[in-house]
Order: C-alpha cells, then structure tokens, then sequence
C-alpha cells in the first residue's frame, strides 16, 4: 500500500497523513496499513503512538496478522522491554492444536 511505501521509506509525516485522510473520508484501514503503522513508530521509538494504533487496530475488529505480533514483539525487544516482548509472544502465539 501506499502508507506501507511511506513508513519503509521512514516518512511516518506523509504516512499519518494518509491514515487519517482515510478515517476522514470513511475508508477502514486493513491490518496491512496498521502492521506498517505500527512497525514504523516502533523504529521511531514512539512506542506510545505504535501501541495506540494497536489499540485501534483491536478496537475495529481487525485480527492482528502474524506479522503484526512479530512487529510488536520486535519492538517491545529494541526498546528493552524483553519482559513484555516475551510476555506479549507467549500471550499471542498461535495454539497449535488449532487447525
């Protein structure tokens, strides 16, 4: 997507911006947009606005993709929250009895 190309190119400005000229106009972000918004201010350090976009991301009824736990996971990590990260990936890892 377009926002994921901004947040890979670290330009979190024209990314947010994209985000809410969405919610503005209706259109319901995917889990896709939300991983690469989450993943970008993770990189950034802005570790408060990466888990509010979580949040939202829950708050729409949107699953979160394997991916998006790994991004979460990552950045509780480079932030120094190993506690977190490791309570975050054994919160959210997939049962493997489900099929």
């Amino acid at each position: 997507t377009l926002i994921d190309g901004y947040c890979k190119l670290r330009n979190l400005k024209a990314a947010m911006g994209l985000y809410t000229e969405m919610t503005i106009k209706g259109i319901d972000p995917d889990v896709v947009t939300y991983t690469a918004l989450v993943d970008a201010h993770f990189k950034e350090g802005n570790m408060k606005e990466a888990l509010r976009l979580y949040s939202d991301m829950l708050e729409a009824g949107i699953q979160p993709s394997g991916h998006t736990f790994a991004c979460l996971v990552d950045g509780f990590w480079k932030e120094g929250r190993i506690t977190e990260a490791i309570d975050f990936h054994l919160e959210n890892r997939e049962d493997p009895t489900k099929n």
